[in-house]
């Protein structure tokens, strides 16, 4: 039996938190497969980083950007070639746009995992287990991609056949591994995998070890039916309901990153696939198929829409090659775009890129700050009214609606004009909806 085990950031902001990741992937069923993400906020402080000094500004030394690392304890000589490599990196990063796009992107993106990677090891190494690091530049790295070096793809071939060869060299032990990118298998350059990386990381090695179970560990006890007072733990949710769920801002695993598990469905395969503080605890359950329910859970986040007119030929493949969601509708000379908040910056400056190239026959509106909210419910095709009853739902919160907008096959959801007067906007909003659609 084989496991898969994804820790996210929040699972590993500090030593006390790596040591428990580590104490649950101990364990497990069988052989241990551990996927890490970037410790705290460090991804936001490396993208910081890149963007101060892509404008020519000073970025922060290493040691304040690697804060938790720095406050582990590792000693300096400990894996000192993945360490050295990325604090040298950073503290040349003012050399930054002279490098090839290659550098700037795969390197210096997924430096947090890395770190992660390390800090995992050395608990591990800690608690007297057996455990091998597979760094992004090792041979025996298992995770194939290909693609844009910020919005790559796994390889799910390849990378089959490379994890078949890991699973031989290291049987028995736990293997530690980066998550968020992989390498491509031509040019052996480090690619991201885009929002939701480490996610799309761990299915991917679901697939290509032909894994019984995946857990996704984070620091709640599985997902909530709305993140509302009173919010409880919904037991099960299929495959569309969890894209779905994910459009709309649930704190699940995306579109992009359930790839590996519909693979796994394509050949018949029925992983066990949790998301939980702990494996042995309270949790969500993803599986292929559960009872049909209209109404499983509601969710939203705070987005802005821009709204792009001209020449727009090329502007979708711009937009999924940088990894940006939400294309929200288009015609044949505009576009309405709605991006989540915390990528609105980015969003903004490649829609600006895409202007400029255009030499003047594109225009970008600025951003205009909204809420999006729905319910979701793999029941939803088959009700009647739902629409209706959300859009009555949240004009008696007294919200005005901007669109009605349907995410995916089992979801609706609105686009809600938000108000700088009311600072709890979005927790107005899902606990109306919750109160309408899961309560009653």
């Amino acid at each position: 039996m084989r496991t898969v085990i994804k820790a996210g950031g929040s699972s590993l902001k500090d030593v006390a938190g790596v040591r428990t990741v580590i104490w649950q992937a101990r364990e497990a069923a069988g052989d241990k497969l551990v996927v890490v993400s970037a410790q705290g906020k460090e991804t936001d402080r490396i993208i910081g980083a890149i963007q101060m000094a892509e404008s020519g500004g000073k970025p922060p030394e290493p040691e304040e950007i690697f804060r938790e690392f720095e406050s582990m304890g590792i000693p300096s000589s400990y894996h000192r070639g993945t360490r050295d490599s990325i604090y040298i990196a950073f503290k040349n990063a003012a050399n930054l746009p002279a490098l090839p796009e290659r550098q700037r992107t795969g390197f210096y993106h997924m430096a947090g995992e890395r770190l992660s990677a390390v800090a995992a090891k050395f608990v591990a190494e800690q608690e007297g287990i057996d455990a091998a690091m597979v760094d992004f530049t090792d041979e025996d790295f298992p995770l194939a991609v290909r693609g844009h070096y910020l919005n790559a793809s796994p390889d799910y071939g390849a990378a089959r056949a490379k994890a078949q060869i890991l699973l031989e060299k290291h049987k028995g032990r736990m293997i530690i591994v980066p998550g968020y990118g992989g390498i491509d298998n031509r040019s052996r350059v480090m690619k991201a995998l885009g929002r939701g990386g480490s996610d799309t990381a761990a299915f991917a090695y679901l697939y290509a070890l032909g894994a019984s179970e995946l857990y996704i560990l984070t620091d709640v006890n599985g997902i909530l039916d709305g993140n509302v007072e009173g919010g409880k733990t919904v037991q099960e949710l299929d495959i569309d309901e969890v894209k779905d769920a994910a459009t709309l801002g649930a704190k699940l695993p995306g579109r992009k990153a359930v790839q590996g598990l519909e693979l796994c469905y394509a050949e018949n395969s029925r992983p066990g696939v949790y998301i939980a503080r702990d494996v042995h605890g309270k949790r969500t359950s993803i599986m292929k198929e559960t009872e049909r329910r209209p109404a499983r859970l509601v969710a939203g986040r705070e987005v802005v829409a821009f709204h792009v007119a001209g020449n727009l030929t090329g502007m979708e493949d711009t937009l999924r090659k940088h990894g940006i969601d939400f294309p929200l509708g288009v015609g044949s000379d505009y576009a309405h775009l709605v991006v989540a908040d915390d990528v609105a910056s980015y969003a903004q400056g490649v829609l600006s890129d895409f202007a400029m190239r255009k030499e003047g026959n594109v225009t970008v509106s600025p951003a205009v700050p909204m809420i999006y909210a729905g319910v979701v419910g793999n029941g939803m095709p088959d009700a009647t009214g739902f629409l209706n009853r959300a859009a009555y739902t949240l004009t008696h919160a007294g919200m005005t609606l901007a669109y009605g907008r349907d995410p995916g096959r089992v979801s609706l959801g609105y686009l809600i004009n938000r108000d700088a007067a009311r600072p709890h906007m979005l927790r107005d909003a899902l606990t109306a909806l919750h109160e309408e659609f899961i309560r009653k």
